[in-house]
């Protein structure tokens, strides 16, 4: 579905010239706009449908990451997790009707500011009185940290709070509360929001949000039983199921990220010249300019083919929650840190313009960053899931082509680890499975995923250059393992470079058209026409930057006054 937001105002507004206040007020307007124009059903999110995995692709995602954020909290967290329980509780749909017309915006309260991802010792307490429970934050370590609770006006609030049960002074177990944190006017009795500051990448309210003494009637617990539970861990992680369905449709905005990324490089290259007052030359004809730019471009197209197939994965019957959890994670790592690396190389190659805000590079590539660590840390998800590879406990997918030199990368790092790891006299308590082994995880889950992706790009019928490409991107990122099991040396890998991207150039043009992006692109580097129409903005919106004047302000007066 071609939703073309990008010909609506509030997506063709100059964003980085408004005020931080206005900046979160068009992206909490935004949100409202995409979720009123896909129209998920409550049926397409829990069941994750093609139409709910159309919905995570579009691209609107990557232009303004902040939205990510607040959909994936909002419509996988939050409804996703009301909805199911509808047969039974008839008294929460008329909210969770609000929810799918985006009335109001719901939120998870899961980490809390000591703890991090260690969800087992969470803190903040809801104890169960007569008529309902008491929430409340006993201390500090237990604020609820991240989830972005600046109340909105005309908007309620509403967040699902993961607590710890109370019944007659024993601890029940975690379960999840429901409660309004802000109405239409401001926050509600008892909960507490301290806005963070900006941090870098996009705008968005993160918040440390605290509860005193907040009495929830007892329709808000949401938990199976309020008895004492058998397995408290099983109990906590089947509230968060889906987390990891998040960890998938949350990794999807990078590939997007990569795709615009690798155009606005590639235009830039070819409108960009230099030369004497006779003879001038795109920068694209030097190879340190283009050779990141066709490696993003490869691994652009790599990853959509591969995304492509996850979706078909995910949606299958046939495929378990336990495969598409695992596949989930494996595709967010791998494609978040390749596109990271690709935003890096492609920098530099965008002068100084490309650190303004206006054209994404720097934006994108923090809440890439942002988004490996929410829905599950990669480095810790990865340590998990190879750790369970290692010791047996679980076989991963494999590629459809398992004759590629990637997969056999792969393939070494399962082998080399099963035998440091037989070699550890205490197994996996052993001082050296910390040392030795931990480190390898994450690269070990980002060799399968290359593998998975190139051969997946391969079975879409990618041209070769494009595949050629990705393949020596790899390399160079694990160059060693490659001379020393594939006899591939630095001189070969060059070579290997080289033909690749002679092979690709001449078609680069159709290449970067081919990744059908470039109508959300408005960054004012990729054509005169844009970067024409962007100087008459800035030079009527950002006029008044300061007043005209730069002094200090009343705020910055208070404040120093109290130091």
């Amino acid at each position: 579905m071609d939703s073309k937001l990008y010909e609506h105002p509030l997506f063709t507004v100059r964003h980085e010239l408004l005020s931080t206040e206005d900046r979160l007020r068009v992206t909490y307007e935004r949100a409202k706009l995409v979720v009123q124009t896909y129209k998920l059903t409550g049926e397409d999110i829990v069941n994750c449908t093609k139409r709910f995995w159309d919905f995570q692709q579009d691209p609107v995602f990557a232009i303004d990451p902040a939205l990510t954020n607040i959909i994936t909290c909002h419509v996988n967290l939050f409804i996703g997790t009301l909805f199911p329980l509808l047969p039974g509780r008839p008294d929460l749909k008329p909210l969770v009707e609000k929810a799918l017309q985006a009335e109001i915006f719901g939120n998870m309260f899961l980490s809390e500011l000591g703890h991090g991802l260690d969800i087992q010792s969470l803190e903040t307490i809801a104890t169960k009185v007569g008529d309902g429970f008491i929430l409340s934050t006993p201390r500090n370590s237990a604020t609820k940290f991240m989830a972005p609770t600046l109340p909105l006006d005309g908007v309620q609030r509403w967040g699902i709070a993961m607590s710890r049960l109370v019944v007659d002074g024993e601890d029940r177990g975690i379960h999840p509360f429901l409660l309004q944190t802000s109405d239409e006017h401001g926050m509600r009795p008892g909960v507490h929001n301290v806005c963070l500051p900006v941090r870098s990448g996009s705008v968005l309210d993160y918040s440390l949000t605290t509860f005193n003494n907040v009495h929830l009637p007892r329709s808000a617990f949401l938990g199976r039983s309020t008895d004492k539970p058998k397995d408290p861990r099983n109990l906590l992680h089947s509230y968060i199921w889906r987390i990891p369905v998040g960890t998938c449709a949350i990794g999807m905005p990078g590939v997007l990220s990569g795709k615009i990324l690798a155009c606005i490089a590639a235009d830039y290259s070819f409108r960009r010249h230099v030369g004497g007052p006779k003879l001038e030359v795109p920068i694209i004809s030097f190879r340190t300019q283009a050779l990141p730019v066709l490696y993003a471009v490869a691994v652009s197209h790599v990853f959509s083919a591969w995304m492509s197939q996850v979706v078909e994965y995910f949606i299958s019957k046939a495929t378990t929650f336990d495969a598409r959890t695992v596949l989930g994670t494996i595709f967010k790592t791998t494609a978040n840190r390749l596109v990271t690396q690709t935003a890096r190389d492609l920098g530099e190659r965008l002068g100084a313009q490309g650190l303004f805000p206006q054209n994404h590079l720097g934006i994108m590539e923090t809440d890439i960053r942002g988004t490996s660590i929410s829905e599950g840390d990669i480095t810790v998800v990865c340590i998990r899931l190879f750790a369970e590879v290692l010791t047996g406990r679980r076989t991963l997918l494999v590629p459809a082509r398992t004759d590629t030199l990637l997969y056999r990368r792969y393939l070494g790092y399962v082998d080399f680890n099963t035998q440091l790891l037989k070699s550890l006299k205490r197994g996996q308590r052993d001082p050296q499975f910390n040392n030795l082994i931990l480190p390898q995880c994450e690269p070990a889950i980002r060799a399968l995923g290359h593998a998975l992706a190139y051969s997946a790009a391969k079975d879409a019928g990618l041209p070769q250059p494009l595949l050629d490409l990705f393949e020596v991107a790899v390399i160079k990122l694990d160059s060693g393992w490659f001379a020393e099991h594939a006899g591939l040396t630095e001189a070969r890998r060059v070579m290997m470079e080289d033909k690749a991207a002679n092979a690709a150039l001449p078609h680069l043009k159709q290449y970067v058209d081919d990744l059908n992006i470039r109508q959300w692109v408005a960054s004012p580097l990729i054509s005169d026409r844009k970067w024409d129409w962007w100087l008459d903005e800035v030079r009527r919106d950002n006029a008044g930057f300061a007043g005209g004047l730069l002094k200090r302000s009343e705020r910055l007066e208070g404040m120093l006054s109290r130091l």
